[in-house]
């Protein structure tokens, strides 16, 4: 229950890693390899196959580094254009002044958690990067190791040990930089609803712009009939 699901962001190089792992333990478990050679190419298969889905979750990072950087683009021009409206309309937003205050502090407040998710989104990609480079130092040492002194199959136990262990402190770290990922979307997705509601906000000041005008016109109207008739 604590594994995601393989329709989720990371679940597919979850799974992949854990077919991996299930693997080695099979291929491991029936007997010790015949020589030396199927050995190393076997375990380098395993490297690269690993390699491969951790670019692929690299890329998935990069990916969502860019739509936090256009979400973040949205927010300052929407600020930048909030601010030119307020100036406009400055005479006219009294009525309206709670209400752009609570707007600007849940936009603060937006902003304020996306930096800690962006934080935290850097901190689990250094993990997974760490995480990778020990794996692949580990897997060459050993291959390395075995190959002068001959495959043994308490050996071989031991690498299988270290392998998986290794493999889990990858999967945990997917999981958390998933949960982040997630939690970045929700953080979007208020974002975009204070926005709505900022929108909303500016509808009704523009309204009430027009309002003023239309209420100073039959003023100055009023005015002219009232002047004309003495």
């Amino acid at each position: 229950s604590d594994s995601p699901s393989k329709n989720s962001y990371i679940g597919s190089y979850y799974h992949t890693v854990r077919k991996l792992a299930d693997s080695a333990r099979r291929q491991i478990s029936i007997c010790i390899l015949p020589d030396v050679v199927t050995v190393y190419i076997y375990v380098i298969n395993c490297i690269s196959a690993v390699v491969d889905a951790l670019k692929t979750l690299q890329e998935k990072i990069k990916r969502l580094e860019l739509e936090r950087k256009q979400a973040q683009k949205n927010y300052h021009q929407f600020s930048q254009d909030a601010q030119k409206k307020q100036q406009v309309t400055a005479l006219h937003t009294v009525q309206n002044q709670p209400a752009a205050a609570e707007l600007g502090s849940k936009l603060q407040s937006a902003e304020a958690r996306c930096k800690v998710l962006e934080k935290q989104l850097d901190y689990m990609r250094k993990m997974v990067e760490n995480a990778k480079k020990d794996k692949n130092a580990f897997m060459e040492n050993q291959v390395t190791q075995h190959l002068k002194k001959g495959i043994k199959s308490e050996k071989l136990e031991k690498l299988e040990s270290e392998y998986l262990k290794l493999s889990r402190t990858q999967t945990l770290a997917e999981m958390k930089l998933a949960i982040l990922e997630q939690n970045l979307l929700k953080e979007q997705h208020e974002r975009k609803l204070v926005q709505e509601k900022a929108d909303e906000v500016s509808t009704l000041l523009t309204l009430f712009q027009r309002t003023m005008r239309e209420i100073k016109c039959i003023t100055q109207k009023i005015n002219g009939i009232y002047k004309f008739s003495i």
